[in-house]
């Protein structure tokens, strides 16, 4: 879900018809080049919340993806804020994971993926206090030295394991002589995730 719209997005304020425009950035050209809604031929708006305090949240497809967002992370027991910040301007998701924490009555698994080659100890140590002080159970969140380009390298792996054990299973369960030893060996060999994490802390 994309809480604050994305650069291939357009919105018709007039019929409320909405444009997807894959692997093109439309929403930039919005601002100097007028595109035409489809189906009023009424001038096209960008769908982008700026990182700025004042937020507009009056378009209807923002405001229904942030209720699907507050439902999906209230009974979310692992969180991954990846390549994020924590700004101070966030208003809006701060509000979202205050919610998730108070209607969960305690801190979800935290975990922070927002490493790279070039942020200082200083940006580190800001963005580590940002976020302790925002979570009340602070032994609940993780700084993984992680970019976010390993950790999608890492999904990728994961997702791909995933995909290679169900067919295993599909063709195991054929024969009579599966067994569940035989399955969960299969799953440990593809996806070791506990101790890969743990060695990257």
């Amino acid at each position: 879900m994309k809480i604050h719209g994305s650069l291939n997005w357009l919105y018709c304020p007039t019929c409320n018809h909405i444009e997807l425009t894959p692997r093109k950035k439309e929403a930039i050209k919005a601002f100097y080049k007028v595109k035409e809604c489809t189906e009023c031929k009424i001038p096209m708006e960008p769908v982008i919340i700026p990182p700025t305090f004042y937020k507009e949240m009056t378009n209807p497809f923002i405001q229904e993806i942030f209720l699907k967002a507050d439902k999906v992370l209230r009974n979310a027991e692992r969180i991954f804020i990846c390549g994020y910040s924590f700004p101070d301007a966030d208003l809006h998701i701060k509000y979202l994971l205050k919610r998730a924490e108070q209607f969960r009555e305690e801190t979800p698994e935290i975990y922070v993926i927002n490493n790279h080659p070039n942020k200082t100890d200083q940006q580190k140590d800001e963005e580590k206090q940002r976020i302790s002080r925002f979570f009340k159970n602070k032994e609940k969140i993780h700084y993984k030295d992680l970019s976010f380009e390993e950790f999608a390298e890492r999904c990728r792996k994961c997702i791909s394991g995933l995909l290679h054990i169900t067919a295993g299973i599909r063709l195991r369960l054929a024969t009579p002589k599966f067994g569940k030893a035989e399955l969960c060996m299969s799953a440990e060999r593809y996806l070791p995730l506990p101790q890969t994490w743990g060695r990257h802390r």
